[in-house]
């Protein structure tokens, strides 16, 4: 609800731009986070380590509710993924800013998760 769907609580409200051009979206990493150097701090932390932190149960709650075992690569592309969708569906609903970076970092914080998950639980799953 807050990255995806902001404005609107019902599917029927949620307005669809497909004539939206594909250079609206940043494709190349890392520009925009580095030009928040100059701004506000607080964008630059939010966009850099605020993503990393909104990704860090899915990486932690992935391999916890798995009922197979799934490494670093399993749960990394499933953040990729999960986060591709979402930056899809801001660019389609025009809710946010499509960003190369919010791919990169939401992986990155899947990945942190991952490593929690694993220092705290070790290989095998405990229940």
């Amino acid at each position: 609800m807050l990255t995806v769907f902001r404005n609107h609580y019902f599917p029927w409200q949620w307005p669809v731009y497909l004539q939206r051009p594909l250079s609206d979206i940043n494709f190349v990493p890392l520009v925009n986070t580095i030009k928040l150097r100059f701004g506000s701090p607080v964008d630059l932390w939010y966009q850099s380590l605020g993503n990393v932190v909104w990704f860090l149960p899915f990486g932690f709650g992935l391999p916890a509710l798995s009922k197979r075992h799934l490494g670093a690569f399993g749960v990394g592309w499933r953040a990729a993924l999960l986060s591709l969708l979402i930056e899809g569906l801001q660019f389609v609903l025009y809710t946010g800013v499509a960003d190369i970076d919010d791919v990169i970092f939401n992986t990155i914080g899947g990945l942190v998760g991952y490593f929690i998950y694993r220092v705290l639980f070790g290989r095998s799953k405990r229940r």
